[in-house]
């Protein structure tokens, strides 16, 4: 879904777009060189100005890529912790279940003496 902001950046691409086309037809049909140059000059800057909106809804885009990219980082990194204490909870159960089954044996030889 779109949000206003980016309804607003196709609405003023969309007008640079037509400013261009407008102007380049002014400039083809105009013999006077003053004109000519001045027309130039302002299809040159609507061009510039596409650009920079072009660039600004792309570094966009990648900031909205890279706030996913953080998102599943943190995701991982969570999970990672967690598998972690799972890893580090089962090496304790182990180490307890040797204890024992070595509390064990020792009883019994003890009671075996």
């Amino acid at each position: 879904m779109k949000t206003e902001i980016q309804k607003a950046l196709e609405g003023t691409r969309q007008i640079l777009l037509e400013k261009i086309a407008y102007l380049s037809q002014d400039w083809a049909i105009t013999a006077d060189s003053q004109q000519k140059f001045a027309l130039q000059k302002q299809i040159q800057q609507a061009k510039t100005d596409l650009q920079s909106l072009d660039m600004s809804q792309e570094a966009d885009a990648l900031r909205e890529q890279l706030e996913g990219l953080r998102e599943k980082v943190q995701h991982l990194e969570k999970q990672k912790t967690s598998r972690h204490i799972q890893t580090q909870t089962y090496i304790e159960n182990i180490e307890r279940i040797k204890n024992l089954n070595l509390d064990q044996r020792q009883k019994k030889q003890d009671d075996d003496k």
